[in-house]
């Protein structure tokens, strides 16, 4: 048993070292020796582009998981220069190191186990990517609308507003993703339909409720600067609303550590001196 399960992990060693190697080394080399300093690619370059490969040839055979699910994954965490075989090549190979892991420590299950949970090790780093992006939103939808809002009622034009917002695009992914929308217009495509898509790739429902009020406004006919003022006065509200529920937890999120810490200590404290006199 001890030598089958030896065999099988030096089996799966050589061949993730072998497509590895056949991978990379021309790429590498090419690159190396023909470019400068400042063009010779990175570590993440190289993982990138070893997970790429994989999932490739994982896709060659497999369907699973969707490419739709995949997509709409990277979509929501924002990060626009991943593929879809990069993501999958990099579950694949999580879920190999899993059960290289799992065959060092001599258990065929443990490595089945690793295996299956190393497998959605991307996913959660993608969701954990998705919360944050959500958390930097909320917070910056606000002040956004007022940019914009201040924006408009100084003379400039919707496109204008998306080109002010855009110029702080160093503040966060709302603000990058108001740039995308007026590239998106100037490219030739309606209000409606980049609005409608950055609805879909933010999966917010405060910047839905913003992207279909705009929407329904224009095509009412009411000014820019009319919806804006709406929305703004709205979004403050939700603001103030929302951090005076956070407020109203707090008193509940610290009862937990004062029974666990505080209140134990200040007993020992208190009390510990009478049961240490009455034992003397």
């Amino acid at each position: 048993m001890k030598y089958l399960i030896a065999c099988t992990g030096a089996l799966v060693v050589v061949a993730v070292v072998q497509s590895l190697a056949w991978t990379l080394s021309l790429k590498w080399w090419r690159r190396f020796v023909q470019g400068n300093r400042e063009q010779r690619p990175n570590l993440g370059a190289y993982l990138l582009a070893w997970a790429s490969s994989v999932g490739r040839h994982y896709t060659r055979w497999f369907s699973w998981p969707r490419k739709s699910d995949v997509e709409q994954q990277i979509l929501k965490a924002g990060l626009s220069n991943l593929s879809y075989s990069t993501v999958v090549g990099a579950k694949v190979s999580f879920a190999l190191l899993g059960i290289i892991l799992g065959v060092i420590a001599g258990d065929f299950i443990l490595a089945a186990v690793f295996g299956c949970i190393w497998f959605f090790v991307p996913d959660l780093y993608l969701s954990s990517l998705y919360r944050k992006r959500q958390g930097q939103v909320q917070q910056s939808l606000p002040r956004v609308i007022d940019l914009m809002l201040v924006a408009t009622e100084a003379g400039l034009s919707f496109e204008g507003a998306l080109g002010v917002v855009a110029g702080f695009a160093d503040r966060g992914p709302l603000y990058r993703e108001m740039g995308r929308v007026l590239q998106e217009i100037r490219l030739g495509t309606s209000q409606e339909q980049a609005l409608r898509s950055l609805a879909d790739r933010l999966d917010h429902p405060d910047v839905t409720s913003f992207v279909l009020t705009l929407i329904q406004g224009q095509k009412l006919g009411t000014s820019i600067g009319s919806i804006l003022g709406v929305v703004a006065h709205q979004s403050r509200m939700k603001q103030s609303a929302t951090a005076e529920g956070e407020a109203g937890k707090a008193p509940i999120k610290i009862m937990f550590p004062l029974l666990l810490f505080v209140f134990p200590s200040l007993l020992l404290v208190l009390l510990g001196p009478v049961f240490l006199g009455d034992g003397i």
